[in-house]
């Protein structure tokens, strides 16, 4: 996350800093439009992804919620299916400063779900907080499909006949709210 400021707060919060450990957005909020141009805040759930043969994400393991904005977002794609978090199994902020384009450093994206993609002029985490709850989702897909930790098999998530399935799990739960900053918000209110 080098081209990201401030990551040290992950570090110290969670033990390590991968872009790709973020599991979820929890929540889009619109920020400082000055009618060409806007800031992008993103609240996710992150989760250390761990060694392949184990289960990711695990809904029933910690989460951290991670506040993250962006400044003067540009070429801005989301396709949102419903109010709940939405699972990425993909995050991406990738270093495009060698294209020379102008106020444009990084791109945002899911390469495998590309449900979001946005260009914008730099990034900063705001917050690494323990969530107080897990994702609120009415399907879960697992990226790794290894069974989770303390798991016996049989009948629970994972068994050899649930591979491959979305899991059913966290329906109902309500995230914590931060307070609602200037502009538009996209996700659960």
């Amino acid at each position: 996350m080098g081209i990201v400021a401030n990551t040290n707060c992950v570090e110290r919060a969670v033990g390590r800093r991968q872009p790709e450990d973020i599991a979820f957005i929890r929540r889009f909020d619109f920020e400082n439009y000055d009618g060409l141009s806007f800031d992008l805040m993103l609240l996710a759930l992150l989760q250390p992804r761990p060694p392949l043969s184990t289960g990711w994400p695990n809904p029933r393991g910690p989460f951290w919620e991670v506040v993250i904005a962006f400044e003067k977002v540009a070429n801005l794609n989301l396709c949102i299916s419903g109010p709940w978090d939405l699972q990425t199994e993909g995050f991406q902020i990738e270093d495009v400063s060698h294209y020379q384009w102008e106020s444009i450093r990084l791109r945002v994206y899911d390469y495998e779900r590309e449900t979001y993609r946005f260009d914008a002029r730099s990034a900063t985490i705001r917050s690494c907080v323990p969530a107080r709850n897990g994702p609120d989702c009415p399907g879960l897909s697992r990226v790794y499909p290894g069974s989770f930790p303390g798991q016996k098999g049989g009948a629970e998530p994972g068994a050899a006949a649930d591979r491959g399935k979305p899991l059913i799990v966290c329906q109902g739960v309500k995230s914590q709210q931060l307070p609602r900053p200037l502009g538009l918000g996209v996700g659960p209110q």
